[in-house]
């Protein structure tokens, strides 16, 4: 699979989680649901997301054992597939099993 293709099903089933009611958005919110006793199997981060926030992520998903998968799309993307219109979006939770195992298949592939 091309990278353009791997990179539009990855935010199509991140699109599909947002409708789903399955997403959180925002990287402050994603490092507390981390550390929360509800724990979101899959944090996705902009390829193009600042080397400490990544590093922030990184650092806070390894603590708490969460998967973390930098996917490639820019900020803007990942803003525009999570519903978040006219801003940028460096990290999401997917908070669903399922679908996050679909979506770190789709990563690795």
């Amino acid at each position: 699979m091309s990278e353009p293709a791997r990179s539009a099903r990855i935010l199509g089933m991140i699109g599909l989680a947002k409708r789903a009611g399955y997403l959180l958005c925002g990287t402050d919110a994603v490092i507390s649901s981390a550390a929360s006793g509800k724990k979101p199997p899959l944090v996705v981060c902009a390829s193009d997301a600042s080397e400490r926030t990544k590093k922030q992520l990184s650092d806070k998903c390894a603590t708490y054992g969460v998967t973390l998968a930098v996917i490639p799309c820019t900020k803007d993307e990942l803003a525009r597939y999570a519903g978040k219109k006219d801003s940028q979006l460096s990290a999401a939770a997917v908070c669903d099993r399922g679908m996050a195992e679909k979506i770190i298949i789709l990563v690795n592939s």
